[in-house]
């Protein structure tokens, strides 16, 4: 008898274990989705922000040069 009890005790923590096992590849799986989104969306504006970086810096060396000019 005891080692019925035992024996389902350990099937129970198995089965609980299995569980969340599953759970744990599921969270996993939906994290590594969500990064890969992540990851494409900033490949997406990539460009454009080294466009803006682009145009601040000439905007910056614009107003340097033509500081000079109007006094």
């Amino acid at each position: 008898m005891f080692g019925f009890v035992t024996k389902a005790k350990h099937e129970a923590a198995l089965a609980k274990w299995h569980e969340s096992s599953e759970r744990t590849n599921a969270l996993m799986k939906e994290a590594a989705d969500k990064i890969a989104e992540l990851r494409a969306e900033i490949d997406h504006l990539r460009p454009l922000a080294n466009k803006w970086t682009a145009d601040i810096a000439q905007a910056s060396k614009n107003l340097k040069q033509n500081k000079g000019k109007g006094k």
